[in-house]
């Protein structure tokens, strides 16, 4: 099972997926995966959401853990692009729906439905 580091900073939850012993992915792309999420949440932190959105990405497309999604989701929420965040908190919310960031990831999907952020 994978576990979750959430860091909390006053714009917004971020959520790092920590690789566990035994996952099916190789070391070297949980590795490297790993340090794209680090260089996303720096740019992320730095507000340089473009660099952010594309380390996200690219830790997605290594391992494919649903928390990069609540990730990405946060970032464009965090650049002014509702629409994408709450395509992105869906996704997220569809694929780990009872975990704890889903019941943040409705809220944050319903202040932008509803222009309540």
């Amino acid at each position: 099972l994978s576990t979750f580091l959430c860091i909390a900073v006053p714009t917004a939850t971020l959520v790092v997926p920590r690789v566990a012993i035994g996952q099916s992915q190789p070391a070297d792309k949980k590795k490297a995966a790993k340090a794209y999420v680090d260089a996303g949440l720096a740019a992320q932190n730095a507000g340089d959401y473009a660099t952010a959105l594309s380390m996200f990405g690219k830790a997605y497309e290594l391992v494919p853990h649903p928390v990069l999604l609540f990730n990405i989701a946060q970032v464009h929420r965090l650049a002014g692009r509702a629409g994408q965040a709450v395509d992105f908190y869906k996704k997220y919310i569809a694929a780990e729906p009872t975990s704890p960031q889903a019941k943040t990831a409705r809220e944050f999907v319903t202040a932008l439905v509803y222009g309540l952020s």
